[in-house]
């Protein structure tokens, strides 16, 4: 039996969670008011016309491990942050899929719910809780303005040679994509240079999770410098809350 093609998706109890992951989900739902789904049987959700998202029942320990993580990626953010990125629900799962393709996380900002792969990449523990913010920052980027593959401004902090790739997506496939690379100036890692969008969620992930570190690689890279101080702006004039004082506290290790 394939999976249940869903128009939008089921809102269902936190059972799959397991006890202690139940009640990080709850508190996540409390503080944010937010739904958090666990998936409870394998599903699909149209995007577009015909892709789909899919995805299916995670097994509990793993459910539970990630719901604690989560909250605590979560509780880093400003409450009318979040209110004001729109996201209405989480929905935690396995085997996420876009289009067939694996995928950590997907942000689906036509329904405003952010899907996470509660065992994907778990041995990399670094890399599974920035994907968690730089997936939901594409949520907020396109909220900000409406624009989520076009930033004028941000693009001009780049050389006047450079060019970005063909997106995130044409990237899946290489392991080392998100792994610290200085190669290219202004630039994190070779995921940055695939696309705009990927270049500033990318640069918002690692100042939630590393702002020590990506201060200090910008004291050299004129262009990171830039792009931090384009971030905190775009950042302070969407929700006011992600000031000096926000920042100051991702700077404590």
């Amino acid at each position: 039996m394939g999976p249940r093609v869903l128009l939008f998706v089921l809102i269902a109890p936190l059972a799959g969670a397991g006890k202690d992951g139940a009640a990080a989900l709850e508190e996540l739902e409390r503080k944010y008011s937010i739904r958090v789904v666990v998936a409870p049987e394998r599903f699909a959700v149209r995007w577009g016309s015909l892709k789909l998202i899919t995805g299916d029942v995670p097994k509990e320990t793993k459910a539970s491990s990630y719901s604690e993580l989560l909250l605590a990626e979560f509780g880093i953010y400003p409450v009318s942050f979040v209110k004001k990125s729109r996201l209405w629900a989480i929905y935690l799962c396995a085997d996420l899929r876009y289009h067939g393709e694996r995928r950590t996380a997907i942000p689906d900002h036509r329904r405003n719910i952010l899907y996470l792969d509660v065992e994907r990449a778990r041995h990399a523990e670094r890399y599974v809780r920035k994907v968690i913010h730089h997936e939901f920052f594409h949520m907020v980027d396109i909220v900000d303005d409406g624009e989520l593959y076009r930033d004028p401004g941000w693009a001009r902090l780049n050389s006047d040679t450079f060019r970005y790739g063909r997106g995130g997506a044409a990237m899946q496939r290489d392991p080392d994509a998100s792994l610290p690379d200085d190669s290219t100036p202004g630039f994190l890692n070779r995921y940055s240079t695939s696309g705009i969008q990927e270049d500033k969620a990318e640069v918002f992930a690692h100042m939630i999770r590393e702002y020590a570190a990506v201060e200090r690689r910008a004291k050299d890279d004129e262009i990171l410098r830039k792009k931090v101080a384009y971030m905190k702006e775009l950042l302070a004039n969407f929700c006011p809350e992600i000031n000096a004082t926000f920042w100051q506290t991702r700077s404590t290790p």
